[in-house]
């Protein structure tokens, strides 16, 4: 097997009341998680957030949310572990609201050989799903199985995002 080098992923937040937060957002996968976190407000109302884990990281302390370090994400691992975020409140009032989340991992150097991709399907309900002390903590994720499909859900969060009128609060990456 291969190790996962890396994991490219977009969290759009519901534009509604309430729907951000300042609370700290964990992706799940191969068997650790990693926190989603950059100088930026990212899961502010109406915010899409595209992240790089690993290889070309922009998250704050990239080296310790990297998938080649320390518990090593290795692509056999993918099927045995659930993927998902984490959402971990600052307070017991703090909610916050996805309305969108894909993950991608990959292997290799550039360019990237595609290995699996996993997304928020489930998230039909109109305006996404309330996460919090009094909603739960954790959405899981289901896989994606053709690198297509992937990069069209990519794309269809991208034209959501621009469609709720906050194109400014996006992380545009050229390379995904």
């Amino acid at each position: 097997m291969a190790t996962v080098t890396r994991i490219f992923g977009q969290i759009l937040t519901a534009n509604v009341a309430r729907a951000g937060t300042d609370g700290a957002v964990y992706l799940g996968i191969g068997g650790r998680e990693f926190r989603l976190d950059t100088n930026l407000d990212d899961f502010e109302r109406g915010s899409g957030f595209e992240f790089i884990l690993g290889d070309g990281g922009n998250i704050n302390y990239a080296a310790d949310n990297d998938p080649r370090r320390g518990y090593v994400v290795d692509t056999a691992d993918l099927d045995h572990f659930p993927v998902y975020i984490r959402f971990q409140p600052v307070n017991n009032n703090d909610h916050w609201r996805p309305l969108s989340v894909i993950a991608l991992a990959f292997e290799g150097t550039e360019p990237f050989h595609f290995v699996a991709a996993y997304a928020s399907m489930r998230l039909n309900v109109p305006g996404g799903q309330w996460l919090g002390y009094l909603y739960g903590h954790v959405l899981h994720l289901n896989k994606i199985f053709d690198e297509p499909r992937a990069l069209a859900a990519l794309e269809e969060g991208r034209r959501l995002h621009a469609s709720h009128g906050n194109p400014n609060k996006s992380i545009s990456l050229s390379d995904s």
